[in-house]
């Protein structure tokens, strides 16, 4: 879960899979790169909305820290963290191992450009990059006994080209409510037939970006959050309590395109 202090001591809560769901919202504006077939690009898509799956159970069972506050996703530690990523990718395996082999590289970048805290989670990460790895080899040989357009995605290029508009979305969807600080992207995403490094600027709306990589104009991206009143809880069966009785609110962000502004 995502978890940001609101004004006025009120807490936002925002699942990841309603995050996920953002994410893949940003995907569907997103101006297909010629490179990528049409076919390969719809599944894409739907592993960006299905990249965090595995967290429903652990939403289900809301943990406190030890000061009452929600556990937010940062802060959970890395061997149930792994945990989650195991589950997402098992059922995506049994989907489509193509959507498995995305999500599965994407879990990978991450594990190798996040440090850990301590000696345990540094092995539970090590085995887990390990274990990625190895799925990733069985994905890829099983794509490569496929078409010619699931041979030619699979290609490193092509890989690494998914992986990085997969990042984008994600750090995108989770910058805009609060759950990442903003941070330049370093390295270059493609978008119809270019490949650039984008400018994001947060502005009190949203976010403006150059050059623009939509099909269509300014848009808003809407991503379902709860507000509570409080920030610590006495149980975590008050807070689960608390966080259904809670209702959905839906948040509004403007995507601005910042290409004519000089």
């Amino acid at each position: 879960m995502i978890v940001v202090d609101g004004p006025g001591g009120r807490l936002l809560l925002v699942r990841q899979t309603d995050h996920a769901a953002a994410s893949s919202r940003i995907a569907r504006h997103w101006l297909r790169p010629d490179a990528v077939p049409a076919g390969m690009w719809q599944r894409f898509l739907e592993a960006v909305r299905r990249h965090d799956d595995g967290w429903s159970e652990e939403e289900r069972k809301p943990q406190l820290d030890a000061k009452g506050r929600p556990q937010d996703f940062k802060s959970i530690r890395t061997p149930e963290h792994v945990a989650v990523w195991q589950r997402t990718l098992d059922r995506l395996e049994a989907d489509d191992r193509f959507m498995a082999l995305i999500v599965a590289q994407h879990a990978r970048w991450l594990y190798t450009h996040v440090g850990q805290e301590n000696v345990e989670d540094q092995r539970s990460a090590i085995d887990f990059v390990a274990s990625l790895s190895g799925r990733i080899t069985a994905c890829l040989a099983a794509m490569k006994a496929g078409g010619p357009e699931e041979k030619g995605s699979v290609e490193p290029h092509a890989l690494e080209r998914f992986r990085s508009l997969l990042s984008l979305f994600d750090r995108i969807s989770l910058s805009l409510v609060g759950g990442l600080p903003w941070e330049a992207p370093d390295e270059a995403v493609a978008f119809g037939g270019c490949t650039a490094r984008l400018t994001l600027e947060p502005v009190a709306t949203g976010v403006r970006m150059r050059p623009w990589p939509f099909f269509d104009g300014d848009w808003h991206l809407l991503t379902t959050g709860r507000t509570l009143p409080r920030r610590t809880f006495d149980s975590a069966s008050t807070f689960d309590q608390q966080f259904h009785a809670a209702g959905e609110v839906v948040m509004s962000h403007r995507i601005l395109d910042g290409s004519a502004i000089s």
